[in-house]
């Protein structure tokens, strides 16, 4: 209900009255803005229970990944697969994964190390990682300053895109923590790029790290990353 002093006001300086009420209609606008962006993101969830009763496939190379994983919890070496040796079969060889990287294993391996199952740490996996880097994505377009209408059609197109939702019917591993990593990468190095050198050359290593154990092409993704803050800034 509108107060009698509302009322008086209002009789006095309608003008102030209807630049309240569209001020107030502005904020709403932008709150529902805000909302309807996050909209798109009950497409990976909706996957992800679909997921809980028809599990994801293993890539080949991720498949690889997962024999490491094994052989480390029943007391193996580090990213190694244990085999017979071809010399005698009686014994046993590590070899040591320098093809694949750790990351995209070892994200689900805290899962299958909790005691879940290999299919549940997969989608879990899955969902957590497409959540993080939908968020990172629209991290990194609101700091161009990008319109509503074009961020919610961008990030609908994220979620709904093959490299997404192919992930909970087939897990790449690498390909999905790069996409979770690759827009916090980005968004940590532009902010830290007016910053002091020591500041940035410490964002900046832990980006490349972090990339890396994503997945190795994670580096040609830290490299471009360079280029654009520099172009950016020139």
């Amino acid at each position: 209900m509108v107060s009698l002093h509302d009322k008086m006001v209002a009789e006095k300086d309608p003008k102030s009255t209807q630049t309240r009420r569209r001020t107030w209609t502005v904020a709403l606008a932008g709150k529902l803005s805000t909302i309807a962006v996050y909209l798109p993101l009950l497409v990976p969830i909706i996957l992800f229970l679909r997921s809980l009763y028809i599990p994801p496939k293993i890539f080949v190379d991720s498949g690889f990944g997962f024999l490491a994983l094994r052989s480390m919890l029943e007391g193996g070496p580090f990213n190694s697969i244990t085999s017979a040796d071809p010399a005698n079969i009686a014994n046993d060889i590590a070899i040591f994964l320098t093809w694949y990287s750790p990351g995209q294993y070892l994200v689900p391996g805290i899962f299958i190390w909790l005691g879940t199952s290999y299919g549940l740490a997969i989608s879990l996996t899955s969902l957590i990682a497409t959540l993080i880097g939908v968020v990172g994505w629209i991290q990194v377009a609101r700091s161009f300053s990008m319109r509503p209408f074009v961020l919610f059609v961008f990030v609908l197109g994220l979620n709904t895109f093959a490299y997404v939702t192919l992930q909970f019917r087939m897990y790449h591993g690498g390909e999905l923590l790069l996409f979770a990593t690759a827009p916090w990468s980005l968004y940590a190095m532009r902010w830290s790029a007016n910053k002091s050198p020591i500041l940035c050359f410490t964002i900046s290593l832990l980006s490349a790290a972090l990339l890396f154990f994503a997945k190795p092409t994670g580096l040609i993704v830290f490299a471009t990353n360079v280029v654009a803050i520099s172009l950016i800034a020139l």
